[in-house]
């Protein structure tokens, strides 16, 4: 009961798939460009489990996709449902209910450890030089100006990324307006005293002022240190005392401000088929994780135009309904599986947050970049949750709800 999914495939619409108890759907890695309704993984009905698990399995730790350079595409279809109910398994996307396993392992933008700098990773990182366009110049009294040559195009980075050609890169704003992220387009990319220096394409300059500069220093000081030329006295000349507390112009005097720069394109790519207007506006899909799942491994994965914004639902449907559609969803799951892992992807134009933990604990979410979503970006839901661990995940240009929520509580969280 295996299936393979491989170039031959190519365009093919696959509709609404059930992988059970001794079922697997594999994708190799062929640059394959697929749709579908749904998808649910489930273990099936082995209480004994003696029986191999339905699997869907989008890459692996040791194979994962775009290993040749290629980018499997996966696009979800389907209306909101229409009859009212409030099935956890409505909407479009992928479910992974009891025993099932989901398996989807990228390549691109992979941070493999923590940072061991205040450098950033693979996945996100900052400026080291401030970016926009030229009229932010010195000469027009910016305090740390663009540079003179190309600074709407050239983004000097802290640190070296493997980012390619024809990726797509989300720049943080350094401004008070979340609007200020922008989305922009890499021409080229070239290491130079060991940074990397991108080159955006001409059709995607930078509109906007974008801060950079070295880091704050690590590290601390000991008592009797000399800052800028003047030794440290009173309540200064201590030992323990941040490095940063010296920092010159270079470093910002210690204040960290500067522009991340997260990587959006990543090996596969989930979407969704959302018209610009009517019902099925902003019906975006999902990925559920449901109690008791087994396996849910997702890496190197960019998800767009997913999560589901209530306000367009169809006559029948409360807006209550659809409020737990989100890109990825812990879904009243209780304490995780120890086989999980939701790192270095990136989730961007979502219409319903990002990730979200719903009674839900020890989950590890890591590493990853959401970009222009509406709501907030990594969210537990009613406050219960306990013992997950969010690091280095970026957020940015995160947009307000278009939907009010009832006033009654009861009614808000039903």
């Amino acid at each position: 009961q295996y299936a393979y999914v491989d170039s031959t495939n190519n365009d093919f619409a696959l509709g609404e798939v059930n992988i059970g108890e001794c079922g697997r759907l594999s994708f190799l890695d062929q640059g394959q460009q697929l749709n579908a309704e749904k998808i649910l993984v489930t273990g099936g009905s082995d209480s004994a489990d003696l029986l191999p698990k339905g699997q869907l399995v989008i890459g692996t730790e040791h194979c994962p996709i775009a290993s040749s350079g290629s980018q499997l595409t996966l696009e979800f279809k389907g209306s909101r449902p229409v009859d009212g109910s409030a099935n956890i398994l409505d909407g479009k996307g992928i479910l992974l209910g009891s025993k099932g396993e989901l398996v989807m392992r990228g390549s691109k933008g992979i941070a493999d450890s923590d940072p061991a700098d205040a450098n950033g990773s693979n996945s996100w990182t900052y400026l080291s030089i401030p970016a926009g366009p030229a009229v932010f110049s010195d000469a027009n009294g910016t305090a740390v100006p663009v540079p003179a040559s190309a600074p709407d195009t050239t983004l000097t980075l802290a640190r070296t990324v493997d980012w390619q050609p024809g990726d797509w890169i989300a720049v943080a704003g350094s401004g008070f307006a979340s609007d200020q992220t922008e989305f922009v387009q890499i021409d080229d990319n070239v290491t130079s005293s060991g940074v990397s220096v991108i080159t955006l394409k001409a059709a995607t300059p930078l509109k906007h002022y974008h801060f950079g500069s070295l880091p704050p220093s690590s590290g601390t000081l000991a008592a009797g240190t000399q800052c800028n030329g003047v030794t440290l006295e009173g309540e200064a000349n201590i030992s323990g005392l941040p490095a940063s507390f010296c920092d010159g112009a270079d470093r910002n005097f210690g204040v960290d401000e500067r522009a991340a720069v997260g990587l959006n394109s990543r090996s596969i790519k989930l979407s969704s088929d959302t018209p610009a207007s009517g019902d099925d506006a902003h019906d975006g899909g999902q990925i559920k994780l449901l109690a008791s799942y087994d396996t849910a491994e997702i890496e190197g994965v960019e998800i767009e135009k997913f999560g589901q914004d209530v306000t367009n639902a169809q006559p029948g449907q409360t807006d209550n309904v659809m409020m737990s559609s989100y890109p990825i969803h812990y879904h009243m799951v209780g304490d995780s599986s120890a086989n999980t892992l939701v790192n270095s992807n990136s989730i961007h134009h979502s219409y319903n947050k990002c990730v979200t933990l719903h009674m839900s604990n020890k989950a590890t979410i890591e590493h990853n970049v959401c970009a222009r979503a509406v709501g907030h970006s990594f969210y537990m839901e009613d406050g219960s949750e306990v013992g997950n661990t969010l690091k280095y995940n970026l957020a940015a240009g995160a947009m307000a709800t278009q939907f009010t929520p009832a006033t009654d509580a009861t009614q808000f969280w039903s």
